[in-house]
């Protein structure tokens, strides 16, 4: 569990460990694409004297294809949140982020402290069967999220009482 030097914002995030919920690229994958999309051009345009003549026709072409590429993006951004990866639990504030780490973007939801009914340590079994303990936040309306953190009960039990569950 780390903290800012304001105290008050504590963050528990996704480590891989043993156990470990959230799996998926975690990449952020828009720059690498427009990149891929725009060296032809400029490498042509360099290279070739010829491409010059018809660059006005083709940056035109690659500017809509690049507009393309990046409503579709941006529109998958926000339909497809990807895996939890982070806890952040902001006592200003009083509520606690949960930070989906997408393909595309990150994407944060709030959750009101008074929303939250418990937060525990639960026993979870991986795919080959082996037992290990992970949290879990359980809120008010009967909804369950296992966390992708590692965390011990006395890391919890201090998440607990910045929550005020304690």
């Amino acid at each position: 569990m780390a903290s800012t030097s304001r105290e008050t914002r504590v963050l528990l995030a996704h480590d891989g460990g043993p156990g470990a919920v959230a799996s998926g690229l975690n990449l952020h994958a828009i720059a690498p694409i427009l990149i891929g999309l725009a060296a032809p051009v400029i490498v042509l345009s360099l290279t070739s004297p010829a491409f010059l003549a018809h660059a006005r026709f083709l940056i035109l072409a690659l500017l809509c294809g690049l507009f393309l590429v990046a409503t579709v993006l941006f529109a998958m951004s926000l339909l497809l949140h990807g895996p939890l990866s982070a806890l952040s639990i902001d006592t200003e504030g009083r509520a606690i982020e949960l930070v989906y780490s997408g393909t595309f973007a990150n994407k944060g939801v709030q959750i009101p402290f008074s929303d939250i009914a418990s937060l525990k340590l639960t026993t979870q079994y991986d795919d080959d069967g082996y037992r290990f303990a992970a949290p879990e936040l359980v809120l008010r309306n009967g909804g369950r999220m296992l966390l992708p953190i590692t965390a011990s009960e006395r890391e919890l039990q201090a998440a607990r009482r910045l929550i005020g569950l304690v």
